[in-house]
């Protein structure tokens, strides 16, 4: 989802008659709202949340692409939510990897394999928004997929935010 939106947002933003430099502001909002999202997950972490956590961190960006869909004039709003998501989840995925060890070979283990496999996936998503747009001459589409994306990390995020520790006999 990151990904898709720091490669699609700006032209996204021109197709609604927003000016290049603008959409370039677009994207510059979107960039700083995901370092917030980074800097915010230690306090999301704390107390009751920590368990459900990564599966509540994509409502907002959830938010943010319905927003997108039904009232793309304030992008600047949705992009800021979606933003907020693309940090936050970045975070979390990185101290889940650290979390669901129980020591330092398995969080090496953990983390070239997620890393990896993470980042083949992660190159897929802007082809596939980008030929989905492609394919309808849309947005509506590629918005959808996000979507998808968002609810797939919902779910994983249910499973993820279990206190289970990875690589380890039952």
């Amino acid at each position: 989802m990151f990904y898709m939106f720091v490669t699609w947002l700006a032209p996204l933003s021109m197709s609604i008659g927003r000016p290049e430099v603008v959409a370039g502001i677009d994207v510059m909002v979107y960039q700083l709202f995901s370092l917030a999202g980074c800097m915010l997950l230690p306090l999301i972490l704390r107390g009751g949340l920590e368990r459900w956590a990564p599966a509540l961190i994509p409502s907002l960006a959830i938010i943010g692409v319905i927003g997108l869909m039904v009232a793309p004039a304030a992008v600047l709003v949705w992009a800021s939510l979606i933003g907020l998501t693309g940090g936050a989840t970045l975070a979390m995925s990185l101290t889940l990897m650290a979390q669901r060890a129980r020591d330092h070979d398995t969080s090496a283990a953990l983390s070239g394999m997620s890393q990896s496999v993470g980042y083949v996936i992660a190159a897929l998503g802007p082809i596939a928004f980008g030929a989905l747009h492609s394919l309808t001459g849309e947005w509506l589409a590629s918005l959808a997929l996000v979507l998808v994306v968002l609810v797939a990390l919902t779910a994983v995020g249910v499973f993820a935010g279990r206190d289970r520790y990875v690589l380890e006999r039952r």
